[in-house]
């Protein structure tokens, strides 16, 4: 009985462990993914329910994102819309610094612009506003937009 416990308390403290280290190793791309959501949010003006769902659930479904929880993506969103709600230019700068540290790094560009495409056309629609941004964010990454735009 006592090694069973102290192999559960290990186990536990392992994958905590674990877990604690993919979220240093996946920081930058969790923070360019929620900044990416914001530049698409505010490209038309406002942040709907579907789309804050939508944005919920890929951070639960994206491989390299699954070890952040719905609060750490609520923050995140919420540091940067405060950016925006104070000074519109300083928050669009900052959520452009973020995608650019992803610049020349392929695969997470092409998380970040799925994602971003994702909550674009959650709606049902997806603006010129929201496409034009999109073209911006995957042009500061240096990733192609031509499939997520046809």
């Amino acid at each position: 009985m006592p090694l069973s416990w102290i192999k559960e308390s290990f186990d536990s403290v392992k994958s905590e462990v674990l877990r604690q280290v993919q979220r240093q190793e996946h920081e930058d791309l969790f923070k360019a993914v929620m900044a990416g959501c914001a530049l698409i949010a505010y490209a038309d003006g406002h942040f709907s329910q579907a789309e804050k769902a939508r944005m919920i659930k890929l951070i639960k479904e994206t491989e390299h994102l699954h070890v952040f929880d719905t609060m750490d993506a609520v923050e995140e969103f919420e540091r940067i819309s405060e950016l925006y709600y104070f000074d519109y230019v300083d928050g669009e700068a900052h959520a452009m610094r973020k995608l650019t540290r992803m610049r020349d790094r392929a695969k997470d560009a092409e998380i970040i612009a799925k994602a971003c495409a994702v909550i674009a056309t959650v709606d049902g629609t997806f603006s010129d506003d929201e496409k034009a941004t999109l073209r911006r964010i995957c042009h500061l990454m240096n990733h192609a937009p031509d499939a997520l735009l046809a």
